[in-house]
C-alpha cells in the first residue's frame, strides 16, 4: 500500500515593506500626473513625487532583503520588484527631463548670445 503525504502549505505572510514599497511607486505617478483631481498644487507634488520615488527604492530594496532572509515564509517579492521598478523608472525619467531641459536652455542661451553678438547688441 502506498502513502499519500499531505504536503501542507502554510500561508505566507505578506511583508509590509513590500506593501510600502508598491504603494509608494504608485504615489509618485499620482502625484505629478492628478495632483489636481486631489487639490494638491504642482509645486508640492513635484516636491513630492520624487520623495515618494526614493522611499519605495528604499524600502523595496529592504523588502526584498526580508523576504530572501524569511526561507519562503514571507511573501510579496512581486510587490517589492514592481515598487522598485516604479521608483527606478520615475528617478531615471526625472533625471533624462533635468538633462533635456538644462540643454535646451543652455543652446537658447548660446543662441541668443551668439544672435545680440552677430548684430552688435551687448
Amino acid at each position: 500500500m502506498t502513502e499519500e503525504l499531505e504536503v501542507q502549505k502554510t500561508p505566507k505572510n505578506l511583508n509590509i515593506s513590500a506593501l510600502v514599497s508598491v504603494v509608494s511607486g504608485v504615489l509618485s505617478y499620482i502625484l505629478l500626473f492628478f495632483h489636481a483631481l486631489i487639490e494638491m498644487k504642482l509645486g508640492l507634488a513635484l516636491f513630492l513625487a520624487p520623495i515618494t520615488a526614493l522611499i519605495a527604492i528604499f524600502v523595496g530594496a529592504r523588502a526584498k532583503k526580508l523576504i530572501r532572509r524569511s526561507d519562503g515564509l514571507v511573501g510579496g517579492k512581486k510587490m517589492a520588484n514592481t515598487g522598485l521598478w516604479l521608483g527606478w523608472i520615475y528617478i531615471i525619467v526625472t533625471i533624462l527631463l533635468i538633462v533635456l531641459a538644462v540643454t535646451i536652455f543652455g543652446s537658447l542661451v548660446s543662441g541668443l548670445n551668439s544672435l545680440f553678438g552677430a548684430i552688435g547688441i551687448g
